[in-house]
């Protein structure tokens, strides 16, 4: 199980940075490091669908590296959390130095929601399956 989800998280990894990384730039790219506010700026334009596509994306890119990241490397829900912020973290670095790309705080924040997520379901399925958490003696 170890190694079937270490090689999967290895796909799913390579998968997010094509995704976010190969593509098209935009001349109109900027860097937005306030929490909220191209969300904010997205509604308050009326363009609702891309907001929700925007939020709602970047939050279920993540969530598979979170869920089998629990599994391959054998970490708690921080630890998955933290690295999944780290590699948003990067992910947006590297966009900057590509230029003419969006770099946006709310990407760092929903991935690693996402992530967060996906490392919460894991350990919310692996639970469940191997009943409650033994109690500790005396």
């Amino acid at each position: 199980m170890r190694i079937t989800s270490g090689v999967l998280l290895v796909g799913a990894t390579l998968a997010v940075l094509a995704t976010t990384l190969i593509g098209t730039t935009s001349p109109s790219g900027q860097v937005t490091l306030v929490p909220g506010a191209s969300i904010e700026a997205a509604l308050s334009e009326a363009d609702y669908r891309n907001a929700v596509e925007n939020a709602l994306g970047n939050v279920l890119l993540f969530v598979p590296l979170g869920f089998l990241a629990v599994l391959a490397l054998r970490r708690g829900l921080a630890t998955v959390t933290a690295l999944a912020f780290g590699l948003s973290v990067l992910i947006e670095v590297s966009q900057l130095l590509l230029g003419h790309r969006w770099v946006d705080i709310d990407d760092v924040l929903l991935n690693t929601g996402g992530a967060f997520l996906g490392a919460l379901a894991t350990i919310a399925v692996t639970v469940r399956r191997a009943g409650p958490w033994p109690r500790r003696p005396g």
